[in-house]
């Protein structure tokens, strides 16, 4: 994004690599691939992803679907109404695919994982661990949810503006659950023993966890975290995904919530740019800081209660989630989700100054101000809305 807008700047990357084989797939949503169709990534993305069009379902313990397959797929169903699908793709591929897209490779430095940040009178200095230092006009930490930019930003806001963040704002960062990860081929079926407590849970009718986890390329076990902070910025060092506003990844919406944030961001310090082409006084940045934290607050902290609501029904954690999955999902398949993902997709952002390609869609972004009512049945908007309204009941 920057690069295309004409902002300087370097990207330091921790590992050796641009591209490394960490994690698992990363959900990319319409709201996040609109921004990155606008980067001119989109068509390879889809070309990665192969068939991105199979149908999802919830299953129940002894793997049966519990959604009637419909016609369309939920993916193919937010492709027509909003120009895009749903993709899940290995992040070390989409990683690659943002990295080909950078055509000065010189701004992208590896093996430089942050060790210390210094805020001076006229800008920052990171140290990292080769030894090197780096300055520049403002510093953004992109580095997820164990952030070494925001534990940096904390320290420095206690020495010279105390009282800025809470003494307790790291143990604010909640995990009731956590999440097996990891990457397996598709599995055959073979025989197998009991031998361990969750091995022959079902995934689907014919494939056990064994399977699966037999058959792994990696896998760990992870704490899933779940907390928007309240500040996210302090002088002029902002952060931006996991490490200011990390979400349950059941919505597959973290990813697509730091795509928005760099969008927002980006608008925020090229507009003011544009006035102060010279370079951004401290002033300018808080401005600009302020600015983004405004338009992204309030969302990434209902993105994230979409996921505890999610996380909640479909754990089965509440008293009448059990009835919900039982005998609504089946009703209503497809549409009890497709309502909140239209919604939370039509709400995002776009970067301002990049014309969005032209793709026939049915339904209006809110930034397109069109009316948005046309084009649903009323099933499918009442089914939607009852669910939202029984989870807020049972869970809140």
């Amino acid at each position: 994004m920057v690069e295309q807008l004409g902002i300087d700047y370097i990207l330091l990357e921790a590992h050796d690599t641009i591209a490394p084989q960490l994690g698992a797939s990363i959900g990319l949503l319409p709201n996040g691939l609109r921004i990155l169709d606008q980067i001119g990534c989109y068509e390879t993305i889809r070309d990665k992803a192969g068939d991105f069009y199979n149908h999802t379902n919830l299953r129940g313990a002894d793997g049966r679907p519990l959604m009637r397959k419909q016609s369309t797929s939920l993916s193919e169903q937010l492709e027509e109404k909003t120009g895009y699908p749903c993709i899940f793709i290995d992040r070390q591929f989409l990683l690659q695919v943002l990295y080909d897209n950078i055509k000065d490779k010189g701004k992208i430095l590896t093996s430089k994982r942050v060790t210390g940040v210094e805020v001076t009178a006229v800008g920052v200095q990171v140290q990292t661990q080769d030894g090197c230092t780096y300055a520049g006009d403002f510093l953004i930490g992109a580095d997820g949810v164990h952030s070494t930019i925001r534990k940096e930003m904390w320290r420095l806001a206690n020495q010279m503006s105390p009282g800025i963040f809470s003494p307790d704002e790291g143990s604010k960062l909640k995990a009731s659950t956590k999440c097996i990860f990891g990457i397996s081929p598709r599995p055959a079926t073979f025989p197998h023993h009991a031998q361990d407590i969750h091995l022959n849970d079902n995934i689907t009718e014919t494939v056990t966890f064994r399977d699966l986890y037999v058959n792994r390329h990696i896998a760990t076990l992870v704490p899933l975290q779940e907390h928007v902070f309240l500040r996210w910025h302090f002088r002029r060092i902002f952060t931006i995904g996991d490490s200011a506003h990390k979400v349950h990844p059941i919505t597959a919406q973290g990813g697509n919530g730091a795509i928005e944030s760099a969008a927002v961001l980006v608008n925020a310090i090229s507009r003011r740019l544009d006035e102060r082409p010279q370079g951004l006084s401290e002033e300018a940045l808080e401005a600009a800081f302020v600015e983004v934290y405004e338009r992204r607050y309030n969302r990434a902290r209902d993105v994230v209660k979409q996921g505890e609501q999610m996380q909640s029904l479909t754990s089965l954690e509440g008293p009448f989630s059990g009835l919900l999955i039982r005998y609504l999902v089946p009703l209503f398949g497809d549409a009890l989700f497709l309502k909140s993902f239209l919604k939370t997709s039509l709400a995002g952002p776009r970067i301002d100054k990049i014309d969005l390609p032209k793709r026939p869609h049915a339904v209006q972004f809110n930034d397109e101000k069109v009316d948005q009512a046309g084009g649903y049945s009323w099933v499918l908007w009442s089914a939607g809305a009852l669910v939202s309204g029984l989870l807020v009941m049972f869970f809140y």
